[in-house]
């Protein structure tokens, strides 16, 4: 019996220091200085049930600090000093099976979060994100994932998340968020994919990615409708010299679905230009003709105004942030893996964190990091 038992602990204690110093203080001071302290445990316990399956639980103690630019001050210059780090208790049970036609993970888990890293933006800086801590969060959830080979030409890969995240306890400026959903993240979640290789070489790829609604705000008044997307892909693997390439063409989402692709969370909207209005109002006392040549020119400058934000600025600013944030996501995904690691995480939670920060058509399932290590 004790041969099917393995066991895993680890205890960490970290103390990390941000700074930032400013050396061009004609317009004011922005240095700043925050420093802080963590003991995080880990324990794990998994039992073999048979050759090809187990069941498997965990706890572990964990907190996510700021990073730099997380920690803009929304009231000037330095750090913000009300932003502390997101502690988080985890706890998850699980049932694995592996075998050379089916390999499958199913996991059930609980976080309870303290002090969470919500983002927000100012009405006077829209655009820029800003960050606070809201109190205490619970994330509830199941994963199912598989991957089946019937045939050695075929392979069909799925998987299913339902996630609960909601605020425990979470008051600000006189609301209470406390029972609403987090926003921005859907509570369902599935990717499938069919994937055909007649031959090494060449591979064929069918996917159908679902999410379910999201809500944009913390007091749950927007609410952002959910997607099935279905994409194409053929790719060719060969040797050119001593490297391998893989050029591959995609065609994504097939059917001309129209979805959000960047949803910012606590977002405010844009200042439209309507300091024409202004001096209209400050020539109240004038004629007529000349208070309605005033009105015409401040009606015509901030429609215009409006125009050029929301329909010219806005879509040409949000494409560059998508490419960008795309560009950069992979340095995000092993962010989140280095900080879970130094945070005390053992090595395969610490890669589950990254592996969860990747989108669902990308995503490798829970097996394939220990397979593929």
């Amino acid at each position: 019996v004790w041969q099917r038992i393995t066991a895993t602990t680890g205890l960490r204690y970290d103390r990390i220091r941000l700074s930032v110093g400013d050396r061009f203080q004609t317009d004011g001071d922005d240095s700043g200085r925050q420093e802080f302290n963590r003991t995080s445990v880990n324990v794990g316990l998994g039992y073999a049930l048979t050759e090809h399956s187990s069941v498997f639980t965990r706890y572990g103690t964990g907190f996510e600090t700021p990073t730099n630019s997380e920690l803009a001050n929304p009231d000037g210059g330095g750090f913000n000093p009300d932003l502390g780090p997101a502690e988080a208790r985890n706890v998850e049970v699980g049932y694995k099976f592996d075998s050379a036609l089916l390999r499958a993970e199913l996991v059930l888990y609980r976080i309870r979060n303290k002090d969470e890293l919500v983002r927000f933006e100012l009405p006077d800086q829209s655009g820029r994100s800003f960050f606070r801590n809201a109190g205490v969060t619970d994330r509830n959830g199941v994963e199912l994932s598989a991957v089946w080979q019937p045939l050695t030409v075929l392979t069909a890969s799925m998987s299913y998340s339902y996630n609960d995240f909601t605020f425990r306890n979470y008051q600000l400026g006189g609301n209470d968020f406390s029972g609403n959903a987090i926003p921005g993240l859907p509570q369902q979640q599935v990717f499938t994919e069919l994937a055909y290789r007649p031959v090494p070489a060449w591979t064929a790829r069918l996917q159908a990615i679902g999410l379910d609604r999201v809500f944009a705000n913390d007091a749950n008044s927007v609410r952002v409708p959910g997607y099935v997307t279905s994409n194409a892909r053929l790719s060719w693997t060969g040797q050119y010299g001593s490297s391998r390439i893989t050029p591959y063409v995609a065609v994504n989402n097939l059917f001309d679905r129209e979805y959000n692709d960047n949803l910012r969370a606590n977002a405010e909207g844009i200042v439209a230009a309507v300091l024409g209005i202004v001096k209209a109002m400050g020539a109240l006392d004038q004629s007529p003709q000349i208070l309605g040549g005033l009105i015409g020119a401040a009606l015509v400058g901030t429609f215009f105004g409006v125009f050029m934000s929301y329909g010219v600025l806005a879509p040409f600013a949000i494409k560059i942030k998508t490419i960008r944030e795309k560009q950069n996501h992979v340095y995000i995904i092993v962010k989140q893996s280095l900080i879970a690691y130094m945070n005390g995480a053992l090595p395969q939670i610490a890669v589950e964190h990254g592996r969860k920060g990747i989108v669902l058509a990308g995503r490798p399932y829970h097996i394939d990091p220990e397979i593929n290590h």
